[in-house]
């Protein structure tokens, strides 16, 4: 079945679905690859192929690694994945840059079982920037996924959880791949990480007194590209599947 859109600025989604046998999900069921993992009769990356497909913003679907047998929505374009999750994004985002020149680009993991197509249209509609995330605030997650546990980071605005999700201007990949490399190589080093984001800026991080806007306002200036982060009030953009106890039985 083919993508549709009928948005006036269409988007270019591309699916990160790869990984191996040796991801704890995937391995609890004996698959390749957490995207194969068998749910409610369907492979669990399917959930997100079909919210991409109930969704009015998505044109195109480039999807990154081994597409399992039983997805009902085919992707527009596949590509091998990376061995490092950079590397698939840079494969993703590269294929969709030649496939759909000029269109905005949507990042998606392939393991958010719950992901609807509105709740993509809902983000798409306030994603003005050139670099879009969605933060999800603990209340609403809580009130979702009551059960689901997630990594929070408190800052003045309260404690908050990202998505897994981003909507990114395709003028904007090349920096924003040199910028992650840069945060990825410093991530375990706090002096490196000082560099990049002012020591002001990581001690307030680390006393949970950051303030929101003021780290978008950080993250625009060492990109060179306006940064959002768009507060979203649906909690299925962050509730994905680690482990087998966190997909209900089927």
């Amino acid at each position: 079945m083919p993508f549709s859109n009928s948005e006036s600025e269409p988007l270019t989604a591309v699916v990160l679905a790869g990984g191996d046998a040796t991801d704890p999900l995937a391995a609890s069921f004996g698959v390749p690859a957490k995207a194969h993992v068998p749910w409610r009769g369907q492979p669990l990356v399917n959930r997100v192929l079909q919210a991409l497909a109930d969704s009015d913003s998505v044109q195109d679907v480039i999807y990154v690694g081994s597409v399992p047998e039983g997805v009902t929505m085919w992707p527009t374009f596949t590509v091998p994945s990376g061995k490092r999750f950079s590397d698939s994004a840079a494969l993703g985002l590269g294929a969709a840059l030649a496939a759909a020149p000029g269109t905005r680009l949507l990042l998606v993991t392939g393991d958010l079982p719950w992901l609807s197509g509105s709740a993509i249209d809902a983000f798409a509609r306030q994603a003005g920037a050139d670099l879009n995330y969605p933060v999800i605030p603990r209340e609403v997650a809580l009130k979702q996924f009551p059960e689901q546990q997630r990594t929070w980071v408190k800052l003045k605005q309260g404690h908050v959880t990202g998505g897994n999700l981003a909507i990114i201007r395709p003028e904007v990949v090349p920096d924003l791949l040199l910028l992650t490399g840069r945060f990825f190589a410093a991530r375990k080093n706090p002096l490196a990480l000082s560099s990049l984001l002012g020591a002001g800026t990581l001690f307030a991080l680390l006393r949970g007194q950051a303030d929101l806007r003021e780290l978008e306002a950080k993250v625009s200036r060492l990109l060179g590209w306006s940064a959002r982060a768009v507060i979203a009030e649906d909690a299925s953009l962050g509730a994905d599947v680690d482990r087998p106890g966190q997909l209900p039985p089927d």
